[in-house]
């Protein structure tokens, strides 16, 4: 297949949610197919990886866009015209004059949309089969983020979870196949088309990577105890969680264990979190080179999400890494996870406290959970078994266009 592959944002390094599974399908296809990537670049730093990501696709159009200013011109834009500050912020004239000429000089099988965001680039373009990956249902997490943000963000937050909501609708309506990360999103989505093209394809993990025996040691680290909670730190949910441990949970763990560390490992904390590191047992590490060691010598991943969707990367990198996991049940929602068998789900701040506690102190229930759920691992999320799944719905699309064509229908 000769596949038109747009992002939101450049996908790569496969260092957080989004780039991870963007990055796996592009690096799956490019295996078998003619891959071209069309991206926005929205962090300047981003810029080196360029090269990098070239190696993965036969051609790579982008363009960089200052996140900031382009923050504030996509609220009064959405405000203004009654789209999405979603769209506007993705929507850029330069990347779609340069996905219209890629259109125009490529004869594409089929254009690959990531997120929604990046659907309005290709409405119109009804002669090629689109299809698309929600990854997870972005109008409900805006929704979930309405409930814990700032007051007078409220109100739009509410809004953009509603419009964007009709937005789905409206892609679902037009997409030949839309794929979720887990089949709870799919289910969810369902009710909105009744043609059975709405699939779940969980994501995967690297255990070539992600594995302890592989990992650098580091001594320092060896000898802490701590437990840790990883992922991109400007991230509203991530910030919430990481807030949310600390001021509620960590203090009746502290109480029985007053040493143990917390360890907030992952990019661009906010001014919130680089506070917590003035408690002498917090260590915010900021952006590391290897994220991998502050898993490996963790005494347990803490996961304490009280806004998500879809699958959690954060849980499966930790189980690979050989941590046991407590999380909450937003987190646990999209994996195949079992409470008190492969890792334990707790809401209950006290509740999560205990099995924390309980845990710490019990290294024979820990491995008991860690084999189990390992197993899962094996069992459900491979990226290439998964992804076996999308490539043949998308063959099935491509050459059922093409049998249509040569009928004349």
């Amino acid at each position: 297949m000769n596949i038109l592959y747009l992002a939101h944002r450049i996908p790569y390094p496969p260092n957080k949610g989004d780039k991870i599974r963007a990055f796996n399908e592009i690096k799956f296809f490019s295996q078998n197919h003619t891959v071209d990537v069309a991206c926005l670049i929205d962090t300047p730093n981003d810029k080196q990886y360029i090269e990098p990501l070239k190696k993965h696709c036969r051609h790579l159009a982008y363009t960089t866009v200052n996140a900031k200013i382009k923050k504030a011109k996509s609220v009064l834009s959405a405000l203004c015209s009654g789209t999405t500050c979603t769209e506007e912020f993705f929507h850029s004239k330069d990347l779609q004059k340069q996905i219209d000429d890629l259109i125009a000089r490529n004869n594409y099988d089929i254009i690959y949309i990531f997120c929604s965001s990046m659907a309005s680039y290709v409405r119109d373009k009804h002669n090629i089969p689109r299809v698309i990956d929600f990854v997870d249902i972005d109008s409900d997490k805006w929704i979930q983020y309405s409930k814990f943000a700032p007051f007078f963000l409220r109100w739009l937050y509410r809004r953009e979870g509603k419009i964007l909501g009709q937005e789905e609708e409206n892609i679902l309506s037009w997409a030949e196949a839309a794929f979720l990360v887990t089949e709870l999103e799919a289910e969810f989505f369902s009710h909105l088309d009744q043609s059975s093209k709405v699939y779940g394809i969980p994501n995967g993990i690297d255990r070539s990577f992600f594995d302890p025996d592989k990992t650098p040691s580091d001594e320092q680290l060896a000898k802490e105890k701590y437990v840790c909670f990883t992922g991109a730190m400007d991230y509203f949910p991530n910030e919430d969680g990481v807030l949310f441990f600390y001021e509620k949970i960590y203090p009746h763990i502290r109480k029985q264990l007053p040493n143990l560390k917390l360890y907030v490992v992952g990019s661009n904390p906010t001014p919130r979190l680089q506070k917590l590191a003035q408690d002498k047992n917090v260590v915010v590490t900021g952006t590391v080179d290897d994220i991998r060691p502050y898993i490996k010598y963790a005494q347990l991943s803490v996961v304490p999400l009280r806004m998500a969707r879809g699958i959690q990367n954060k849980i499966l990198e930790a189980i690979a890494m050989g941590a046991a996991v407590v999380c909450t049940s937003n987190a646990a929602e999209g994996l195949v996870m079992r409470h008190g068998t492969d890792l334990y789900i707790e809401d209950d701040e006290q509740k999560f406290a205990t099995r924390v506690i309980d845990l710490l102190n019990d290294p024979e229930k820990r491995e008991q959970l860690l084999k189990s759920a390992q197993q899962q691992l094996i069992d459900h999320y491979d990226w290439q078994n998964n992804l076996k799944k999308m490539e043949l719905i998308m063959r099935d699309i491509v050459s059922g266009k093409k049998k249509n064509a040569e009928g004349g229908i």
